[in-house]
């Protein structure tokens, strides 16, 4: 008996989100036979979401509060696509499209949801005043509507499973572990790092949490033993998060020339092949970040805090250094050693390799992925 042709629809806030970390589970799920549409706010991805044969329908949403009506307006729209397109399954993805699909399905047995936690991001990791009532609001929530018996969450790390667990916030018979969006092992291929290779990047949404502060401090300790070595941003701000850094900081950042900001780049594996070294000094709510999964799989070191998220790609002393969050000596310390030691950086290249292709890869992610859904038909 052939297996049943799935209706499967992708609720995701902005699309370039979702060109970046899910197009190639929705084009594993096309390969297997499923229908595939996506709802979400269109920007630049839309032509190329539409050339993988997906569906892409229009919900102008935000990932911020964008008042209270206009949030009525969307969560409306929301529920009137949803019954259109009577789906077999749901794949909402971050708190917000989380949150509004599951209030609209808790009562809706026709279909089913995996809600994807991808970092339980700003307002569970940052101490000001509102993401503190938020985060207390969104506990409430969570335990409210998630827990359905048709409904499957998944988190990225072991840390987020373990905090959505306890106190059955999410009951442990819903909750999954998918560690990241997975990687394309051919394209981000290892790549020997040269000994002429002197430049250290971080590679992010350019946001205070994930370290930018703290790699530029990092850069001027560095360049001072060190002038030959190039400290580069890659990324672009992201204007719908409260901690988002100004591009006028960024701009002079580049005048003053200790520091590098080379924005958004769109072949990144060619990106990541010309540094030696990638920093990550963030703080911020992680999932698995995917630029670190993809510097592990060209064969980069990797030099990060010891937070949920980062410390489940890097393996210290062996792919990577892990340091106490805020150490900035610590990493200047251990990427001073990386800098001396092109054979170190070579072999926790190669290790961070064997991670990727193990736990890592793409086609690994999609088929854990695909096992859940299966769970609910």
């Amino acid at each position: 008996m052939s297996k049943p042709k799935l209706k499967i629809l992708f609720i995701v806030a902005e699309d370039w989100y979702f060109h970046s970390h899910r197009l190639a589970l929705a084009i594993y799920a096309i390969k297997k036979g499923h229908d595939v549409t996506l709802l979400s706010n269109y920007n630049d991805h839309r032509e190329k979401i539409e050339n993988e044969n997906i569906r892409t329908i229009d919900w102008r949403s935000s990932r911020n509060y964008i008042g209270f009506m206009e949030e009525l307006r969307s969560i409306n729209t929301l529920n009137k696509i949803i019954n259109s397109c009577e789906p077999n399954i749901i794949h909402a993805v971050a708190i917000k499209p989380v949150l509004m699909t599951s209030l609209l399905t808790k009562f809706n047995r026709s279909c089913s949801s995996v809600f994807a936690i991808s970092g339980l991001g700003y307002v569970f990791t940052s101490r000001k005043i509102s993401a503190v009532i938020l985060k207390v609001i969104f506990k409430i929530l969570f335990k409210t509507f998630l827990n359905g018996p048709q409904n499957r969450i998944i988190v990225q790390n072991r840390n987020d499973y373990k905090t959505l667990n306890s106190g059955q916030l999410i009951k442990k018979g819903n909750l999954r572990l998918v560690k990241g969006a997975g990687v394309d092992v051919g394209k981000f291929s290892y790549k020997k790092i040269s000994s002429q290779t002197q430049l250290v990047m971080l590679p992010s949404r350019m946001i205070w949490t994930k370290g930018i502060k703290e790699f530029v401090k990092c850069a001027k300790k560095i360049k001072s033993n060190h002038r030959d070595v190039k400290f580069v941003l890659v990324g672009m701000p992201d204007h719908q998060n409260p901690d988002s850094v100004p591009k006028k900081y960024l701009r002079d950042l580049n005048s003053k020339g200790i520091v590098e900001w080379w924005g958004y780049q769109q072949e990144m594996n060619e990106v990541l092949y010309k540094s030696r070294i990638i920093c990550f000094p963030s703080t911020y709510g992680e999932g698995v970040p995917k630029s670190l999964i993809e510097a592990a799989s060209c064969g980069r070191p990797i030099v990060t805090y010891d937070v949920p998220g980062c410390n489940e790609i890097v393996k210290h002393d062996f792919n990577g250094m892990l340091i106490k969050p805020g150490d900035i000596d610590g990493l200047v310390h251990s990427l001073d050693s990386l800098i001396k030691d092109i054979e170190l950086c070579n072999t926790f290249g190669m290790n961070g390799r064997l991670i990727v292709e193990k736990y890592f890869s793409q086609e690994k992610i999609n088929d854990e992925t695909m096992e859940i859904w299966k769970e609910l038909i």
